[in-house]
């Protein structure tokens, strides 16, 4: 399955591509529609939830070829728990849900969806802030 020089080997579920040859479940696609995963919806870049609560905001990227890798990253360094990702997957877009039961104050920080494929990637963040009240209704007067 070679490539012309227009195009580019697309590996697919861990197929090999060398020297623009398509090797096991591979495809070519045309350079021209290829591009780098740009988000769908502008997320805000700041949130404030309550200690208790659930939390949950999707990223949702464009990509061609799909973005092979997109997860949440907690302050720029540590991975989020999978069992907090709910990856999702529509035409080329792919979603992937930030879920967090029970936010606790530890979970403040700054979460970042993180979206790449061959061509480069891209990524947004937001803060979120978890308030510690035994009384939610003072602390939203005091506001």
């Amino acid at each position: 399955n070679p490539c012309n020089s227009a195009q580019k080997c697309l590996a697919v579920n861990g197929s090999l591509c060398h020297d623009g040859i398509c090797i096991r479940k591979a495809a070519c696609i045309p350079d021209s529609k290829a591009e780098k995963p740009r988000f769908v919806h502008k997320i805000r870049d700041y949130y404030e939830a309550f200690a208790g609560e659930e939390f949950s905001i999707s990223c949702r990227v464009y990509a061609h070829p799909r973005s092979n890798k997109l997860d949440w990253i907690l302050d720029d360094r540590q991975a989020v728990s999978k069992s907090r990702q709910i990856h999702d997957e529509i035409g080329e877009e792919s979603i992937n849900r930030l879920l967090i039961k029970n936010l606790s104050v530890g979970d403040t920080g700054n979460y970042t969806c993180a979206a790449e494929n061959y061509l480069g990637q891209s990524r947004t963040t937001l803060r979120l802030f978890v308030h510690q009240s035994n009384n939610r209704s003072t602390l939203l007067k005091n506001r």
